[in-house]
């Protein structure tokens, strides 16, 4: 699995991959793969104007896949910083 930090790292290349991930998670329904989704998103919320800019760039197909795990998690932050972009 990846680490959370590299995951942020790795997609901040290519919007695409994070796209992926969002969807694989949503296919698979993994638990760790929610996680380390969670664990990256918490990570870069730590600057929240900008990632949330980041977060704004990815193909509109993934709003739907962030939609979806803001309800698999009870970390309000992440909610918090999903709801901005897909309300």
């Amino acid at each position: 699995m990846l680490h959370p930090r590299l995951l942020v790292k790795f997609n901040e290349r290519r919007m695409s991959s994070l796209s992926f991930w969002l969807a694989y998670a949503r296919l698979s329904d993994s638990p760790r793969l929610i996680q380390a989704l969670t664990d990256a998103i918490s990570a870069g919320a730590s600057n929240r104007k900008e990632f949330t800019r980041y977060l704004g760039n990815l193909p509109l197909a993934a709003f739907s896949d962030l939609r979806w795990l803001s309800k698999q998690t009870d970390n309000p932050d992440i909610r918090s910083v999903i709801s901005e972009l897909v309300a």
